[in-house]
């Protein structure tokens, strides 16, 4: 629900990870499914420690590299730490902000560390029920539904999606500072806001030069 809010027109796709690990190889359906149609992104949040076990990161990886970036709540722990599963370069972590008196404040129980690398809203009303949900299991998939957005118009515009290093770049030169300076504990990089698509250099993260945007 909350991706639909921010890109109503994505294929979305829900998977069931349960699987069986064999020899350390996990054989999953769901993530089998992801691996033959890769999405432009992937969202997820867990309580389960299970799922930073190496057979499933192997997974992860490959998913990565078919070209998906991997979006991952940070956790809602505070002071105690990020999910296991997002100590690695795989998953973004993504912190929880909500807006308080029209400036975005840390939710008390985001999960804080160096792990950390964005950050993006909760707090928001949801259609099915028409209340407020918070935690990062709900910031993550608005940071991925962005995601989604920035990737679809960068394939308008070039015909194919951004790579993985510079849709990075793309996402840290868009985020605002709303802790420390520069990178911190709480906020990662920062605050994800989407640009004004038309102050977008595309040239600066393509090899589309600046005659060539429109296709």
């Amino acid at each position: 629900d909350y991706i639909r809010q921010v890109v109503p027109d994505a294929r979305k796709i829900a998977c069931d990870f349960s699987g069986i690990v064999e020899k350390n190889v996990w054989n999953c359906e769901g993530m089998q499914k992801l691996l033959d149609n890769p999405p432009q992104v992937f969202t997820s949040s867990s309580y389960n420690s299970s799922d930073s076990q190496e057979h499933h990161m192997i997974k992860y990886q490959e998913l990565q590299e078919k070209g998906c970036f991997l979006v991952h709540g940070a956790g809602n722990d505070g002071e105690d730490g990020v999910l296991n599963v997002v100590k690695n370069d795989v998953f973004k972590a993504v912190a929880a902000y909500k807006l308080y008196c029209g400036k975005p404040k840390k939710e008390s129980f985001s999960s804080v560390g160096e792990e950390v690398d964005f950050a993006s809203l909760d707090n928001l009303r949801a259609t099915w029920d028409n209340k407020r949900h918070t935690g990062t299991s709900f910031s993550a998939p608005i940071f991925a539904g962005m995601v989604g957005l920035v990737q679809d118009f960068f394939i308008s515009k070039t015909g194919k999606q951004l790579e993985y290093e510079k849709l990075l770049e793309f996402i840290k030169d868009n985020c605002i500072d709303v802790d420390e300076e520069g990178k911190d504990d709480k906020s990662g990089f920062g605050l994800f806001i989407l640009p004004n698509p038309n102050s977008i250099d595309i040239a600066k993260y393509t090899n589309v030069i600046k005659e060539e945007n429109e296709m």
